[in-house]
């Protein structure tokens, strides 16, 4: 049985992390949508839990990237997962990447993420991955 409520909920949840934490670098107000004990399956990230995550990407945000900037352009949500399809740009090589991420949700937090990504060439056909 679907739990459209939890899944509409769970999906506006998603945006407002991409906003508030990724976009806006508001970083501990947007923490706090993720579990205490948020577990990040992306390789490139040393700190687990919801501090690891809010010191992790802050450096990087302040380090390599300041103007890291997400994009959602397609969402799934199914039980408590939500999946996104999304543009990033404001990365060190400049032409961006496309990720898919998968948030696993949990009592209302979001409690774990996989993704995936591949950058994006500066003359590529930018119909070409959305």
């Amino acid at each position: 049985m679907r739990h459209m409520k939890n899944e509409t909920a769970n999906t506006q949840a998603i945006l407002k992390f991409y906003r508030v934490f990724y976009n806006e670098k508001r970083f501990g107000e947007g923490a706090m949508l993720l579990a205490e004990n948020f577990i990040n399956h992306h390789p490139g990230v040393a700190g687990q839990g919801r501090q690891g995550m809010i010191d992790d990407f802050g450096r990087h945000a302040r380090d390599i990237f300041p103007d890291f900037h997400i994009e959602a352009k397609r969402m799934v949500a199914e039980g408590a997962f939500v999946w996104t399809h999304s543009l990033i740009t404001g990365l060190p090589q400049g032409a961006g990447a496309v990720s898919v991420d998968i948030w696993r949700f949990e009592n209302g937090a979001i409690a774990e993420h996989w993704d995936v990504a591949q950058g994006l060439k500066p003359d590529q056909n930018p119909a070409s991955m959305f």
